[in-house]
């Protein structure tokens, strides 16, 4: 497999972003069971030109509503993991060259453990000996801060996927323990993880043979490693620093409960035109919209597992005049309805 030049790789990618290479994977897999890319892209500022550059990046809320919107529009519960088996290395941009140049899976775990948060803004993942396997554990997700069944199909799909492409299938069987029940369509995870599937375990992980820790993996290079990592440690020292005018956002919208201004008056409150601020927002892979979308979803999924307090005041909090609206609008964001999310994360005991 040819590797591109450190130069032409993706260095200027935005570290709060999803690697493009990510969702033109999604894209391509739902066109094959008939959705549209205008279908799939509702309600994001994704654009198909953009995806098409080298180096593109999405922002993240739109991933996880394009992600959302998929699995409404294909019916297919099973989805995210399918998708999952079809990202690649390649597809993470630099860091994904960065792990296909590894010498040895010892090697890769330790970029893997360094780098996660290049892969998304609240990746979290850790890697540890456990007798004689080393395990992938999943704290933060890759959609949301916290690590749900979609954030643990997507990245052990993929982490699977991967591996088996580094090493034969005859060499290479996994262990996979997830923290949630098992789903109706259980048997996709024992058809993409084999038979040691472990449901309601006290953590999300990947286990794989500590033997293979030292087996030479077939891209190993080097020379083109230590350039890569040097690409990565400079997306990562941006991470803390790359999305400002992002957070000075949201820091004028968390300010005023239940109120989502207008853009020009959210400039005005920043002592900045609206251009100036749009042209700002659009260099960190973002928009007022975008934002706005993502933090009524934050706050709504906080209000539906924390409070007592009911759907309809809710929508108020949030700023929707219609109950109607709000539903419609958190069915897009997270695939289910709000009753319904409220159902799934809060014990019966705890409902108001």
């Amino acid at each position: 497999m040819p590797l591109p030049s450190p130069v032409e790789a993706p260095k200027a990618a935005r570290v709060q972003d999803v690697p493009g290479g990510m969702v033109a994977i999604l894209l391509e897999y739902v066109a094959e069971t008939g959705v549209s890319q205008t279908a799939a892209l509702r309600n994001t500022d994704i654009s198909i030109e953009r995806l098409a550059q080298p180096g593109a990046a999405v922002y993240h809320g739109d991933f996880v509503t394009l992600l959302n919107n998929c699995l409404r529009l294909t019916a297919q519960p099973a989805l995210v993991l399918r998708y999952g088996q079809r990202v690649t290395l390649t597809a993470l941009g630099v860091l994904g060259y960065a792990l296909l140049c590894c010498g040895d899976l010892k090697q890769l775990l330790e970029l893997l453990s360094r780098y996660h948060r290049l892969i998304s803004p609240n990746c979290d993942i850790s890697v540890a000996a456990e007798g004689d396997y080393v395990a992938m554990s999943v704290h933060g997700g890759l959609l949301g801060k916290n690590a749900g069944p979609m954030d643990c199909e997507l990245f052990f799909a993929a982490a699977n996927a991967c591996l088996q492409h580094l090493f034969s299938e005859a060499q290479f069987k996994v262990k996979a323990c997830f923290t949630y029940a098992a789903p109706a369509y259980a048997r996709v995870y024992r058809e993409i993880f084999g038979s040691d599937v472990v449901f309601d375990s006290d953590e999300n992980k990947l286990l794989v043979s500590a033997e293979l820790l030292s087996k030479p993996l077939h891209f190993g290079n080097p020379t083109m490693l230590k350039l890569y990592r040097h690409q990565c440690d400079e997306l990562l020292a941006k991470i803390d620093h790359n999305a400002e005018y992002v957070r000075r956002v949201r820091r004028v919208l968390l300010a005023t409960p239940g109120e989502f201004p207008p853009i020009e008056k959210v400039a005005a409150q920043l002592n900045l035109g609206v251009r100036t601020l749009r042209r700002r927002l659009n260099a960190e892979s973002a928009s007022y919209k975008s934002i706005v979308r993502q933090l009524r979803c934050e706050l709504a999924e906080t209000y539906l597992r924390s409070s007592p307090l009911s759907i309809f005041e809710i929508a108020d909090m949030l700023g929707y005049q219609d109950v109607s609206n709000f539903r419609r609008a958190f069915i897009q964001w997270k695939g289910v309805s709000p009753a319904h999310y409220r159902k799934q994360n809060v014990p019966a005991a705890g409902r108001a």
